[in-house]
């Protein structure tokens, strides 16, 4: 069995020190384990599809849509960058018609 993270963080775990006297004697100390976290999983965005309507002849730079994906990992393993990908639309790149804002999600055309 390992340890999840994401299940349980954080672990009290009582450990116990006796001698071989008579009477024996001991001791105990509680120990906090704290679980750290390792990129295991995958973000997922919120929504399983989007759809945006662009009127056109638009004014460049238009907020279209805002997607958002999370992670269930901590810290650093959880921050989410958006990034489009490198295809293309009737031969330009995608990049020409639309951005993305890589921390926020939004999305312009």
């Amino acid at each position: 069995q390992y340890f999840d993270r994401e299940a349980t963080s954080e672990y009290e775990i009582q450990i116990t020190a006796t001698d071989s006297g008579s009477p024996p004697l001991s001791s105990s100390v509680t120990l906090q384990l704290k679980i750290s976290d390792i990129n295991d999983n995958s973000p997922s965005f919120e929504k399983n599809s989007y759809s945006a309507f662009v009127p056109e002849n638009n004014s460049p730079g238009m907020s279209i849509i805002t997607v958002c994906a999370r992670d269930s990992d901590w810290n650093q393993n959880a921050r989410i960058s958006y990034f489009l990908d490198d295809t293309h639309i009737s031969g330009s790149p995608v990049s020409t018609y639309v951005s993305i804002n890589s921390e926020t999600g939004v999305l312009y055309a």
